[in-house]
């Protein structure tokens, strides 16, 4: 189909909360992992929710933020048995799927999400959504998250893209931060990761609400 930017030749798109509707992953974490541990702790359910959130806050943006075999071991559960039991919420958000199928053709399409390899596993295996890339990276492949400076700089040196003409679309306006001091130049955030949450709001990024915009806000 062409590229959809003047400039761009390799195109980067996040995937929980981008491409899949972050709804299951809130759900998995926000929800179904504190009622877990209620009942593990015999605590009421929102000293749970307390007791999660306050062993998550200190890893935020870092690896181990995202690694389930980590939290599994921290919480003595299985976390990819919540992801399972709650898999039934893994879907594509409206119109991403027509517009991957749009984008892959003369485009580099590269999926480089933070998911750990198991859950982006399972994600691709239900959505469908890995034969529309030609790179799939998780960032524990990589060593580092990709809120690290690092992550781009390793990813650069296997794919050899070029930042200037590179267009990243990620829910995490973190990971926006670091690709921008990276050098990536056309940057977009997503208004609505999660179909069930509050709109973002934020001024540094043009957050889009559907892929189609992408062709019409690109530099």
């Amino acid at each position: 189909m062409g590229n959809h930017s003047s400039n761009a030749e390799a195109y980067i798109f996040d995937m929980d909360g981008t491409i899949l509707d972050l709804n299951f992953d809130r759900s998995v974490w926000h929800h179904r992992l504190p009622e877990k541990v209620a009942s593990i702790l015999s605590v009421p359910l929102n000293v749970a929710s307390e007791i999660v959130k306050n062993k998550l806050a200190p890893l935020k943006h870092t690896l181990n933020w995202y690694d389930l075999d980590y939290w599994s071991k921290e919480f003595s559960l299985d976390i990819g048995e919540i992801e399972i039991e709650m898999s039934h919420l893994i879907k594509p958000r409206p119109g991403a799927i027509d517009y991957l199928k749009q984008a892959k053709g003369s485009n580099l399409m590269i999926l480089a999400s933070n998911a750990y390899p198991k859950s982006m596993i399972r994600k691709l295996s239900l959505t469908g959504i890995a034969t529309y890339f030609d790179i799939i990276i998780s960032s524990h492949e990589i060593g580092f998250c990709k809120e690290e400076l690092k992550f781009w700089e390793k990813l650069q040196s296997q794919i050899g893209f070029s930042p200037s003409k590179t267009l990243l679309v990620d829910d995490n306006l973190t990971v926006l931060r670091t690709a921008k001091k990276f050098g990536i130049k056309n940057l977009f955030g997503i208004r609505n990761p999660s179909s069930q949450g509050t709109p973002v709001s934020d001024s540094e990024f043009q957050l889009i609400n559907n892929f189609e915009e992408i062709r019409y806000l690109s530099s």
